[in-house]
């Protein structure tokens, strides 16, 4: 079994269960070896099962009101609070937050949906322009900041398609576009299109030649 709080991988061949259907994980969780689950003293597992399907029937049903999806690889749920629909899960399956369909490319395989919604892409527009007045520590002038706003969006659209060209940028730039680790002194800024600063282990290790998102 796999502790559900931690993950860790339990032999149960190894676990002597002839007194006890209790066994405590190394991350100190009580668990029920008999319907692999945390430990439930007082109630039966016929009980317990009972429980956890109305429990999971109500997340089911936030998750579904929240507008969350599950992953179609391994049916992890995933929020997508910013960005593009294109989704890498943990399990490495890439898909479509809108339509949950295979992601082919640099798009969507069912051809009917955009990598990016009009909303999320104002968002993260307006996170670059954030992020460059806070370099700056002043604010932009209307004019030139909509016209950077304008930018940031080209330059996220591009993104999906874009072979990066990642060049070392000094002084303070934010936070890493990708795992949001702060750059004070330096990062690596893409000069092929896609316009994304991002931290040198990212850049060198965490993304793929083209695309990243």
């Amino acid at each position: 079994m796999y502790c559900p709080s931690c993950n860790r991988f339990i032999n149960l061949d190894l676990v002597e269960a002839q007194d006890t259907t209790e066994l405590i994980c190394i991350c100190s969780a009580g668990l029920c070896i008999n319907c692999k689950t945390l430990a439930h003293p007082g109630t039966s597992c016929a009980d317990n099962k009972l429980e956890m399907d109305e429990n999971d029937k109500t997340f089911m049903l936030q998750a579904r009101d929240a507008g969350w999806k599950q992953c179609p690889g391994c049916s992890a749920m995933i929020e997508l609070v910013h960005g593009c629909n294109h989704i890498t899960c943990a399990c490495d399956h890439e898909f479509c937050y809108r339509c949950l369909a295979p992601w082919g490319g640099d798009q969507c395989s069912s051809g009917q949906c955009d990598v990016w919604d009009e909303d999320r892409l104002i968002a993260a527009g307006e996170a670059r322009v954030n992020a460059e007045e806070n370099r700056l520590q002043r604010d932009l002038p209307a004019p030139v900041r909509q016209a950077r706003l304008q930018r940031a969006m080209r330059e996220l659209q591009a993104n999906e398609g874009c072979l990066h060209e990642w060049v070392r940028r000094g002084g303070h730039l934010g936070n890493c576009e990708r795992c949001n680790y702060f750059l004070p002194v330096y990062g690596m800024r893409c000069v092929a299109g896609c316009g994304s600063t991002v931290c040198y282990t990212c850049a060198s290790f965490r993304i793929p030649s083209r695309g990243w998102r």
